[in-house]
């Protein structure tokens, strides 16, 4: 197997399982790409759109984008892509990809176990169920 270059796309709420994530992909035999290695969002003292600005290159650079969520059945509220929780960044960074080209594949977190598991490729040529409970997004 070629080793690929692996986008993590990762949403706040998940930071805990950032190295669980790290070590996922390293263990499927990729290089995982991430711009978040110490702190998230530099402790949220540079504005979002930088930070966007900057994933967008590390995005063109990768192979793939592996997206990670957890399940509809944990409680957390907010944007959802294909009955996966993940955040309005992660839905930004799916855009990129989309435009560019880079497939995407989604992995749901059992937070309790702190396990990964895949479900598969996003299909871009389709229209994708995106939501968010207070808002109809406009992104596809």
């Amino acid at each position: 197997m070629t080793s690929k270059l692996i986008y993590t796309a990762i949403p706040k709420y998940l930071h805990f399982a950032h190295d669980y994530i790290l070590r996922y992909v390293l263990q499927c035999g990729h290089a995982p790409l991430t711009p978040y290695t110490t702190t998230f969002w530099l402790l949220d003292t540079v504005e979002r759109d930088a930070i966007r600005n900057a994933n967008k290159q590390y995005i063109d650079a990768a192979d793939e984008i592996w997206v990670f969520g957890v399940d509809t059945n944990t409680g957390f509220e907010g944007w959802m892509i294909n009955d996966l929780h993940v955040t309005d960044g992660v839905i930004e960074e799916i855009q990129i990809a989309k435009e560019n080209d880079v497939p995407v594949k989604l992995h749901q977190i059992d937070v309790d176990s702190q396990t990964i598991i895949s479900r598969g490729e996003l299909d871009l040529s389709d229209e994708l169920s995106i939501t968010n409970p207070s808002e109809t997004p406009d992104l596809f």
